[in-house]
């Protein structure tokens, strides 16, 4: 770690063999507390599998690469201290799935979640001013992305590249025209954030609901008896998502 006259600290580097890691809010070096502001570039190690941060944690700042290539790294919470996350902050995590960012961030850099193939689903918090350049490039399993902040701003260049082809993007409340005129190439795959419920997205029809996306882990789905809100889901869209092999019977 380096420490700063400010009684503030950098943490470089996991050495040790925890694959549980929680962060502290503070450390003691030569008798004097410090408190952990900053993660430092390849922070992490290859034998790491979750990443939380204790109640109070005062880091602000994930540099370039923080946590880039802990390929074992299957979740992460950060807290809501953290407002700056350098470039490629978890590219290369290919067993990431399951993240919660901090509500106070400012912008998802580029790159950050570059070929994360097994991200599935995410929330961008309403903090976020910016999506960056190539974000979620080639995150392959990314089938939902939840976008909390109202501003449509322009979409990074190959942000979403190489995610799920049938990708379905929730944004707040009527704001869905906003985010198609400004997401033209995914104008088709947005969606009302109201739209969504649990484990679906659905939108109405005459009869009831279409199936654009479930997204959930049971093994059968049995239209004939299923009902959201009192009505039935009487079609399935044509680019409906339905993972992990659920049978739908109609």
């Amino acid at each position: 770690m380096n420490a700063s006259g400010a009684n503030t600290v950098t943490l470089t580097a996991y050495t040790g063999t925890s694959e549980n890691v929680v962060i502290p809010v503070n450390l003691t070096l030569n008798g004097t507390v410090y408190r952990i502001t900053t993660i430092a570039s390849y922070f992490g190690n290859t034998s790491i599998k979750s990443v939380s941060f204790a109640s109070g944690s005062a880091v602000t700042t994930l540099e370039a690469r923080a946590f880039a290539s802990c390929t074992s790294l299957e979740r992460i919470v950060l807290p809501d201290s953290v407002q700056n996350m350098g470039e490629y902050a978890f590219a290369e995590c290919y067993s990431l799935f399951d993240v919660t960012l901090s509500e106070n961030l400012n912008s998802l850099s580029a790159y950050a979640f570059y070929n994360c193939g097994a991200l599935k689903e995410i929330t961008v918090p309403a903090s976020v001013a910016t999506i960056g350049n190539a974000s979620f490039l080639n995150c392959t399993s990314l089938n939902r992305l939840t976008i909390d902040f109202t501003d449509a701003t322009a979409l990074g260049l190959s942000a979403l590249v190489g995610t799920h082809p049938s990708l379905v993007i929730l944004v707040p409340e009527g704001r869905q025209n906003a985010f198609a005129n400004q997401w033209l190439d995914y104008s088709n795959r947005i969606f009302d954030l109201t739209e969504r419920y649990g484990d679906f997205v659905l939108t109405a029809n005459e009869s009831g609901y279409t199936l654009i996306q479930y997204n959930g882990y049971a093994s059968v789905l049995d239209l004939t008896t299923l009902t959201v809100n009192g009505k039935k889901i009487t079609e399935i869209s044509d680019g409906a998502v339905i993972h992990n092999g659920t049978e739908i019977i109609r």
